[in-house]
């Protein structure tokens, strides 16, 4: 199996109905297939504990600073005990959501204090500052997206059941935040009118680019 020196995160960011997990887990399908260790991990969630935190979210309605302390704890928690190891030992991370929704989600929709939200942010990110992130913001249409959100098979929790003018919001706060990364290699696809394989193809010719760049062991990181 091919290891990357520090591993590599790949953190998918975007509103319901854009396409986040669905893409997140077909990159990690790709680079298992391709001779990588790639995992999967989403946020809030990681662990038994992270779950549960993530599901005291989701189901029930709370201020926006109780979230974002209980969305800050489950992310130190999924940072600690699972980002931070599987990047030492080399290998590729695909985050489904980090700092950048609470952002959107505790701060711009839920009129949170973002000075807070960012202190947040920073303190249990700071961590990851050695390492290669790379991000990508997928937009989509608020009325495509409301219509995947309703899909068969998709998690319907608080944030999937709110009124299309909220839905444009989030996108919108997205689309703002895009350029306002912690990371040096960011990109915004909006999916609204591109089939599943093209989103896939355009963050994975991304990413190779990344890897190419990177001391790649037990393989090689030759074009």
């Amino acid at each position: 199996m091919k290891r990357l020196e520090n591993g590599l995160l790949v953190i998918l960011e975007g509103g319901e109905g854009a396409g986040k997990t669905t893409q997140a887990k077909a990159l990690v399908d790709y680079y298992n297939n391709n001779g990588y260790i790639a995992k999967y991990l989403r946020e809030p969630g990681g662990d038994k504990l992270a779950e549960d935190i993530r599901n005291l979210i989701l189901y029930n309605d709370m201020d926006a600073t109780t979230e974002t302390l209980m969305m800050a704890a489950a992310r130190n928690i999924n940072v600690q005990n699972n980002i931070l190891p599987a990047l030492k030992d080399g290998n590729i991370v695909i985050l489904d959501r980090f700092t950048k929704s609470t952002l959107v989600y505790q701060g711009i929709l839920g009129n949170g204090d973002m000075d807070f939200i960012n202190a947040c942010n920073d303190k249990v990110a700071s961590v990851l500052k050695d390492y290669d992130v790379m991000e990508f913001t997928l937009l989509c249409d608020p009325e495509v997206a409301i219509k995947r959100a309703a899909s068969d098979g998709h998690e319907r929790n608080k944030f999937d059941v709110l009124p299309l003018e909220k839905y444009k919001k989030i996108n919108d706060a997205y689309d703002s935040l895009c350029t306002d990364s912690l990371y040096r290699n960011y990109f915004m696809i909006n999916t609204s009118n591109l089939m599943r394989y093209e989103v896939l193809r355009k963050m994975i010719q991304q990413i190779d680019y990344t890897i190419r760049m990177k001391v790649v062991y037990g393989g090689t990181n030759e074009d």
